[in-house]
């Protein structure tokens, strides 16, 4: 007899989760984003960043949570490393076009269209 086994919940999907949220993270902190920016983007705007960052988009918070700690780690790594060149975001440039999703209009600016 055969029994069905819950991919889910077994310790290869969590590796895989894990190693999702670590290229997330990174994806993330390379555009200047924070965790607590991060946790306070809508669903959309997270589910674009994951498909940006060629990541299937985390479907629990809890990942999510991951992963903004993990941009938070990083974002604490890079004030204490200031003269590495890797404690500068590579598409800090980007991260107004992103941020910008979760303000009102009437805080970015009018429209010219």
């Amino acid at each position: 007899m055969t029994t069905h086994v819950d991919f889910t919940h077994t310790s290869y999907a969590d590796a895989a989760r894990y190693a999702d949220s670590i290229k997330l993270a990174r994806y993330i902190w390379d555009r200047g984003i924070c965790g607590t920016e991060l946790l306070s983007l809508s669903g959309a705007t997270r589910r674009a960043l994951a498909k940006a960052a060629v990541v299937n988009p985390p479907c629990t918070s809890e990942t999510w949570a991951t992963v903004a700690d993990l941009v938070s780690e990083q974002s604490a790594w890079a004030d204490a490393h200031p003269d590495d060149p890797g404690s500068v975001p590579l598409h800090a440039d980007e991260h107004e076009a992103w941020i910008s999703w979760i303000r009102p209009a009437s805080e970015i600016g009018t429209s010219r269209g």
